[in-house]
């Protein structure tokens, strides 16, 4: 289950900047929301929105970086 939260995760540092939920992504990659929030949670440390939002941050503080020099 590794591997899959390894993708899923992919999939998200990728499409962060598009609209996504938790039931949207888990049917994309055919696994049960409850499944993939309880998995994904134990396995990252993070909580499914919780990681989308701070690989938004991240890329905006990249960004943030960028225009500052």
């Amino acid at each position: 289950m590794h591997q899959k939260v390894t993708e899923i995760a992919s999939f998200l540092n990728l499409h962060y900047n598009e609209s996504l939920t938790l039931e949207q992504v888990a049917g994309q990659f055919y696994i049960s929301p409850s499944y993939l929030s309880r998995i994904f949670s134990k396995i990252t440390g993070y909580h499914f929105r919780e990681y989308i939002q701070v690989v938004r941050i991240k890329e905006a503080q990249r960004l943030a970086q960028g225009n500052a020099g």
